[in-house]
């Protein structure tokens, strides 16, 4: 029986809609074998340390591009993928290709703060980094793809999503 990890794979809105339910090719940021040792609020704050991580990888992008940051939290296996430290703690798994039916949740920007970002990228930058996530089961996802698909590209206007 193969042991999985839960980790945080960084994509923007744009890219959850184009590719799933085939994403391929990505990194995932988990804590290290420490931190996942770590229990109680130790251990959730060593979750978060990723997911957050994680939603910094893909925030130049939805800058550039527009749209929502979105981390996808899964298991993935924790054997026989390429794993590297990248920073105290914190480790990044893959390239890799995520296995769909081991999605446990999505995280992504709240609607309302995209919508209002302001055109200038340092404090659109700070506002979405002080945003908390929105959590969304991996039940939703098609209401996600669903509202994502009516994005416009520049990342402004109505969003779709009910927070």
């Amino acid at each position: 029986m193969s042991s999985y990890v839960r980790a945080y794979v960084p994509v923007t809105s744009h890219h959850l809609v184009s590719a799933w339910p085939a994403i391929t090719d990505v990194l995932a940021f988990a804590p290290d074998a420490n931190g996942r040792a770590l229990r109680s609020d130790a251990g959730e704050e060593a979750e978060f340390t990723a997911q957050m991580t994680a939603a910094e990888a893909c925030l130049d992008e939805v800058l550039r591009t527009g749209g929502s940051r979105v981390v996808i939290a899964c298991d993935i296996p924790a054997l026989g993928t390429q794993v590297r430290s990248v920073g105290a703690g914190l480790e990044a798994f893959g390239p890799l290709s995520l296995d769909p039916s081991r999605v446990v949740s999505f995280h992504i920007d709240d609607p309302e703060v995209v919508a209002g970002l302001p055109e200038d990228q340092e404090a659109a930058a700070a506002l979405l980094r002080s945003s908390p996530l929105l959590w969304f089961d991996s039940s939703e996802v098609g209401d996600l793809l669903e509202a994502f698909a009516q994005q416009p590209l520049d990342g402004r206007g109505d969003r779709g999503l009910d927070s």
